[in-house]
């Protein structure tokens, strides 16, 4: 595992200097879309969403559950406190000789950032972990009947696999990049190193 730097309250123009290396070698470029990663993996996140959806209709004709959107509000709460979690699920991926630092953007968005290189699947495994935080919840709200639980999990099942929409924009990027190579963030891009 990395070793972490908890840097707190981290200002935008601050992102590059965490993500900013050293590495002397030829870097090609795959995608410079992290100022407006966001935006440009919305249709990602509609997916999720109908998803989501589906998964929730599916339930309520089939074993009749009882929508409580305070429950659901509770689980989208607690799904809010493991974005924390979600950074650190990213962090643990990295090499023993990487540093990441661990922060809170404004206006609502936990970062991990981590200029460091690493093989194209386990940048993969990196940024598809953290989906755990939904599977989970999507798991019990599907083999349970309870409505209190299943409220609060399909809460919880929403936020786990919905925030890592930008995640898996990258890992769509990275899938062309050619095996063998490292994939690592370098400032505002996604590269790898042709070596």
């Amino acid at each position: 595992m990395a070793r972490i730097n908890f840097a707190g309250i981290i200002e935008e123009h601050e992102i590059k200097k965490y993500q900013s290396n050293d590495l002397k070698c030829e870097k090609i470029k795959i995608s410079n879309d992290k100022e407006n990663i966001q935006v440009k993996a919305i249709p990602i996140a509609i997916l999720l969403v109908a998803m989501c959806n589906i998964i929730l209709f599916v339930k309520i004709f089939k074993f009749s559950l009882i929508i409580n959107p305070i429950f659901i509000l509770i689980g989208v709460l607690i799904g809010g406190l493991l974005l924390f979690i979600h950074e650190l699920l990213h962090a643990i991926v990295y090499p023993k000789k990487a540093i990441v630092t661990i922060g809170f953007v404004k206006p609502i968005s936990f970062v991990a950032l981590g200029p460091y290189p690493m093989s194209k699947i386990r940048f993969i495994i990196m940024c598809l972990l953290p989906l755990i935080l939904g599977i989970i919840p999507l798991v019990l709200f599907v083999l349970f009947n309870d409505s209190i639980l299943c409220n609060i999990m399909f809460g919880m099942m929403c936020i786990g696999i919905i925030s890592p929409y930008p995640d898996i924009y990258n890992v769509l990027k990275v899938i062309n990049v050619p095996m063998g190579k490292k994939v690592l963030f370098d400032a505002d891009n996604l590269v790898y190193i042709n070596d």
